[in-house]
Parts: structure tokens; sequence; C-alpha cells
């Protein structure tokens, strides 16, 4: 339908379009000039004729009708001043006065007519004006001669509006054709019904087998192995962690004996027997001691009567002073603890003569005690020298002895101990509990192995029955479709043979009216600059040249 629009308004722009022009340029002429050619005559002319000829070599085009010449068919005289006359009596009146003018028709005339359905050819008339004449009479011919130019030029414009009026009305009688025949098909498909075309097969159902086995639960499996891999994997845990507490303790127990030898390497390389328990040499101190003794025993000896003498005349001395103050009678004068001379505060006169006295007992009692003074004791030496020297030496050997000996039986009881850790090191695994729970392992995968192997035995039992039943349904399924099909086929073959038919006869008289119209003024689908040229053809489909002589 939007092809019919598109047609019928393409034709009202080519119809208004023509229409314009040839209500500008379209004149009105009833005079009908039969075609009369006259020939050449030797009569030269004396007056100015107004006569004017027309040279029709229009070569006409073969049409439907048979050959039509548009040169003819299209010409009209303005008045009776114009005849139809061969090339060469045209030439020749003009030269002899007969005519005053001549227009020529070109040969290819019908041939450009026609040329508007495929490339526009404007039409190029000659004419020509007697120069002899005078200027108004030539004014004249020209006006006569551009008359005729125009009438057909009209009537050829008005030809084309015509023709494409009669165009558009015969499109539009036939799209009522068309229009019905798309009716036609309309009513011929509407009384397709679908039910008719289509055939309902009950689809058979698929037998299912109920005896489907159940899935394996493998679970209890899984989680035997897991419980026995783990209890497996703990107690080589527990194994290797004894190892290590062994390997810990033959560690320690090394690391005491390699103290202990360490330790009684230092003692015995700084054990001294040379001093004593404060690190004093022991030779030293005793002679250091043995000298002292000597030495004081030597000065005794050597002083002893010097002393005893000095004492001797001092108590000598001290008796004679005695006796002599107690002759003359003198006063005693008092003397405190310091042996300084105390004096009353009644100026009483005290007593020397006490102390006197005390003094010279105690100078006896020094000389007793000088007196009884013994000889140097060489047992006293030996004893200090034994005390000093001797026994401490013997002392330092004895301890270091027993010193040496304890540890000499640590040492031996370190290293008999860690002979004992490392004889009751025999790292081993519990072969029995590893045994067990291998074989417990691998009883437990041959159960879940056995389990699955029977499982699936009954799926490759149940599969099998489910292809069997399988392919005798889809046996069946083919053949009923097959059926189904050729029903359905034939249903739909009878349903569409009259919609065909009438589709077919609708579409070849479409065809046959659209395929002429279709095909005109092809080149105006290029663009619009196609549609100025078609309006100027149509406005002004023949051009003329002057060919007067000057």
């Amino acid at each position: 339908m939007n092809y019919k629009r598109i047609v019928i308004f393409f034709t009202f722009i080519l119809a208004a379009a023509a229409f314009g022009i040839a209500g500008n340029r379209f004149g009105n002429s009833s005079n009908t000039a039969k075609q009369k050619v006259y020939a050449v005559s030797d009569k030269r002319e004396t007056k100015e004729s107004n006569k004017i000829a027309v040279v029709n070599l229009d070569e006409g085009v073969s049409g439907r009708e048979g050959r039509v010449n548009y040169g003819e068919r299209l010409s009209r005289f303005p008045s009776m001043d114009f005849e139809y006359s061969s090339l060469e009596a045209a030439r020749y009146g003009l030269e002899t006065g007969r005519y005053g003018a001549y227009v020529i028709i070109p040969a290819t005339f019908s041939q450009n007519v026609e040329s508007i359905n495929a490339s526009p050819q404007v039409s190029r008339l000659e004419y020509a004006v007697n120069q002899s004449y005078s200027g108004k009479r030539q004014y004249e011919l020209l006006y006569n001669v551009w008359s005729y130019i125009d009438s057909l030029n009209n009537y050829l414009s008005y030809m084309y509006v015509d023709n494409i009026l009669r165009e558009f009305h015969d499109a539009q009688d036939q799209a009522e054709y068309v229009m019905e025949n798309d009716l036609e098909d309309i009513r011929a498909i509407e009384k397709i019904r679908t039910q008719e075309l289509v055939t309902l097969a009950k689809s058979p159902q698929m037998p299912m087998d109920e005896a489907k086995p159940e899935l394996l639960d493998i679970s209890f499996y899984t989680a035997q192995s897991v419980m026995l891999a783990e209890s497996l994997d703990a107690q080589y845990e527990n194994c290797i962690q004894n190892i290590q507490t062994n390997i810990a303790s033959l560690n320690e127990g090394k690391n005491t004996l390699s103290e202990s030898l360490k330790e009684l390497t230092e003692q015995v390389g700084g054990l001294n027997l040379l001093v004593d328990q404060n690190g004093e040499e022991i030779a030293k101190k005793a002679e250091e001691r043995l000298r002292t003794e000597l030495k004081r025993q030597s000065e005794n000896m050597l002083d002893k009567k010097m002393i005893i003498e000095h004492l001797k005349r001092l108590r000598d001395n001290q008796e004679e002073f005695i006796k002599s103050f107690e002759q003359s009678n003198r006063i005693e004068i008092l003397y405190d603890e310091q042996k300084q001379p105390v004096l009353d505060s009644g100026e009483q006169p005290s007593l020397v003569l006490p102390f006197l006295t005390e003094q010279n007992q105690e100078l006896d009692y020094l000389l007793a005690e000088l007196e009884q003074a013994e000889e140097p004791d060489m047992e006293s030496i030996i004893e200090i020298i034994r005390a000093e020297y001797v026994n401490p030496m013997e002392a330092n050997a004895d301890q270091a002895k027993k010193e040496f000996q304890q540890r000499y039986e640590d040492e031996l009881l370190a290293v008999s101990l860690y002979h004992e850790q490392l004889a009751a090191f025999h790292p081993q695994m519990n072969s029995l509990f590893r045994l067990q729970s291998i074989q417990e392992l691998k009883e437990n995968h041959r159960n879940m192995q056995n389990a699955l192997l029977e499982n699936n035995q009954a799926f490759m039992e149940y599969a099998q029955k489910i292809a069997a039943t399988s392919r005798e349904y889809a046996d069946g399924f083919q053949k009923h479709a097959a059926e189904v099909k050729q029903e359905a086929e034939k249903a739909i073959e009878e349903g569409l043979s009259f919609a065909k038919e009438v589709k077919e006869k609708n579409s070849a008289m479409n065809q046959r009216i659209l395929r002429s119209f279709s095909l005109k003024l092809p080149y105006t689908r290029l663009g619009s600059a196609e549609y100025t040229r078609v309006y100027q053809f149509i406005a002004n489909p023949i051009s003329a040249v002057d060919k007067s002589a000057n």
C-alpha cells in the first residue's frame, strides 16, 4: 500500500508541474492544417510574402498502434500563412521570395518526445527569416515563427501533462484492482483456520521404571577411614613426642656430664697445695711467723739483763729517795691515777710515800718476772713450724685427696647414669597398633569398594532398562510423529491450495498493472535535481535556432 501511495503522490507532483507550465504557455488554437508539401517553383515573387514554410523531417517512432509521427500530430498552424513544404522547396522559396520564413522539425523529434522516459532530450528546431525583407515584415514573420514554435512547445507540454494524467487515472483505476486483489487475498487467508492445518495428536507417555536403586551413602565408610587415620596419626605423634622427650633427657645428661667434667678439669687445674683456705702461701706465712718468733726471743734474750739492771737501779734510787724523804720530814704530795700531783682546796699537804712504796712493789714484781723468763724454746719453734707449715700442708693434701676422690666418684656416677640412659634409649614405633590400624583401614576401604561396585552394578542394570525403554518409546514416537506429519502436511496443503491459487492470480495481475508504471521516469529517483530537469523538459521540450542568412 505504501508503494501505491508513493506512485500516486509522484504522479500528482508531475501533473501539477505540467499543468502550471501548460497554463502559462499553452495557446488556444482551433486551426488544424493538413500537411501539404509544395514543390519548388521558379517564379520569383516581387512583393514581400507572409508565407511560412514548415518542413517536417520527423521520422517518427514505432508504438503499439504502429508508426507515430509526433511532429505531424502536434503541429498546429497559428494562421493561414503556414504551409508544409519540403526542405529544398522551403530554402528555394525563401530565396525566390515565395516564403518569408521557414521552420524545420528535426528527424529525431519523435524520439526526443519519448526520451522523457529515459534521458530527456530537447528537440532542436531550426528557422530562417528572409533578410531581404523590411524590418517590420521580418518582425512579423519572426513573431509568427515563434508563435508556431510556442504552440508546438505548448501542445507537446500539454501532451506530457495529458499522458501523466492518463497514467495517473489508469493507476487510480488499476489501484482499485490491486486493492480488490489484496482484499481477496485477505479473504482467502481469513478462510484458513489454524485448527484445520494442525492435527493434534496425543503423545504417548514414556514409561518409567519405578525400581530405581537408592544412591549409596558412603559417609559411614569415609568417617571410619577418617577416624582410623586420625587414630594412626595420634599414635605416631605420641611416639614422636616420647622420642623427643628421651632425646631431650639424653641431651640434658650429656650437658650435665660435660659440665661436671669441665668443672673437675678447672678445679684440678686451679688446685694449689701451697696456699691455705685464704689464698696465702703456707711456707711464706710459716717463714714469717718463724722469723718473728726467733727475732722476739733473740731480743728478749739480749735486753733481759739490761732491763733487770735498770729496774734494780730504779728501785734502789727510789728506796734512797724514800729514806731521805722520811728523814727530812717533808710534806707528802697526793697524786691522782695519772700520776699528777693533786692539790686540795684547803692547802693541806698530800702524801707521796704511799705512791713511792707502790712503785717499788711494781718494780719488784717486774724484776721477779724478768728473772723467771725462760730461755728460747726450740720445741715451741718446732711446734710453730709444724702448726704453721707442716700441718696445713698435710691438711691440704688430705683435703685435696678427699675432693679428688669425691669428684672422681661423682664423675663415675654421672658417666654411669648417662650410659644407663643411652642403654635405655631404644626408640621404636608401636608396630602392633600401626599394623592393626592399617589393617582396619584396608578392610574399611574394601567394604566401601564392594558397596560401590554393588551400587554401580545396580545403576548399570537400571540404566540398561531405562535405555531399552527409551528406545522403544523413541521408535514408537517417531512412527507416531511421521503419521502426524503426513496428516498435518495434507491438511496444510488442502488449506493453502485455494489461497495459493488466488494469490498467484492476483500477484500476476498486480505485476502486470504496476510493471509499466514503475518504469516511468526512473532517472527521477536519483535525487531532487532530476525533478528540476523533468520540469524544465516538460516546460520547454523544444528549442529553436536561427539559421537566417546575414
